[in-house]
């Protein structure tokens, strides 16, 4: 995606692809690679790149089908379809077409949480929603105790 856009100057294209790879290929992320269960984490940020790659070249059926499988792989991939209407926003594509993508995202975040239980010891999203300062704090809190894992 970065390569068809005029604006971004081919050296600092080279450098984000040198960057991304080198993260993504590191030593540190073996796990994610080749464990059976941790290659959904990897699965679900290509698909959701490649659904933002087709839209930007003109595909949009094709991004659909790539947010879709995104969506099903995993539970972060519903917010593919967001990024997909903003993205198109951004590109000026037509309001049909916005419409299509966005219309496909509901129908299809709806069809994944169908039948959604909350697991014993959680908390029910629909409360949780309804307490966005607690919410928050929470994230925080979570994201902070994560810190000493990277010093």
């Amino acid at each position: 995606m970065v390569w068809c856009e005029p604006a971004i100057d081919r050296r600092a294209a080279i450098g984000f692809a040198m960057t991304a790879g080198g993260t993504t290929l590191s030593a540190g992320q073996m796990e994610n690679l080749f464990w059976g269960f941790q290659v959904q984490f990897v699965l679900v940020v290509l698909l959701a790149t490649a659904a933002c790659v087709a839209l930007v070249y003109g595909r949009p059926a094709w991004a659909g089908v790539l947010a879709t499988l995104a969506t099903y792989t995993m539970a972060s991939g519903v917010v593919v379809w967001i990024v997909l209407i903003l993205l198109g926003v951004g590109r000026r594509l037509p309001a049909r077409t916005l419409w299509a993508i966005a219309l496909t995202g509901l129908v299809i975040g709806a069809s994944y949480i169908a039948g959604y239980r909350t697991p014993v010891g959680h908390t029910r999203p629909v409360m949780a929603i309804g307490q966005p300062v607690q919410l928050i704090s929470s994230l925080v809190h979570t994201s902070a105790s994560l810190w000493p894992c990277f010093i």
